[in-house]
C-alpha cells in the first residue's frame, strides 16, 4: 500500500496486524507522482479514490501507475466527478437544460 499519509499507513499496518496478513504487504509513504520506492511492474493493482483531484501533474500520476503495474494489472480509479466544476449557465443544472424552472434550480 502507498498513500502520502502516514497516519493511513499505520492504521492500515495495524489492520493488516489484525488480521494476520502483514507479512504479506508492503506500506509505503509515497505521492501519486513519485512511486519510485515500488518497483517497476511489482504490483498487480492500483486502486485510487479521490486521490486525482489533488495532483496537479495528472499525467505524471498515470506514468507511474503503468509502471510499477504489472503487464496484466488493473487499475481502478474513483474521482467525484463534478464535485468541482464551474458554475453552469442560468437555465443548466447537471448538464440538464432546466430552463422552464431555472429559478427552482438555482
Amino acid at each position: 500500500m502507498a498513500d502520502v499519509s502516514r497516519d493511513l499507513l499505520d492504521h492500515s499496518e495495524a489492520r493488516a496486524e489484525e488480521a494476520g496478513i502483514a507479512d504479506r504487504c508492503d506500506f509505503v509513504r509515497a505521492s501519486a507522482t513519485d512511486l519510485r520506492a515500488i518497483g517497476d511492474g511489482s504490483v498487480d493493482v492500483v486502486t485510487t479514490r479521490s486521490v486525482l483531484i489533488y495532483v496537479g501533474d495528472k499525467r505524471r500520476a498515470f506514468e507511474e501507475f503503468h509502471r510499477a503495474l504489472r503487464p496484466d494489472g488493473r487499475l481502478s480509479v474513483f474521482e467525484p466527478v463534478g464535485s468541482f466544476r464551474g458554475r453552469e449557465p442560468r437555465g443548466v443544472f447537471l448538464g440538464c437544460d432546466v430552463g422552464p424552472v431555472a429559478d427552482l434550480a438555482e
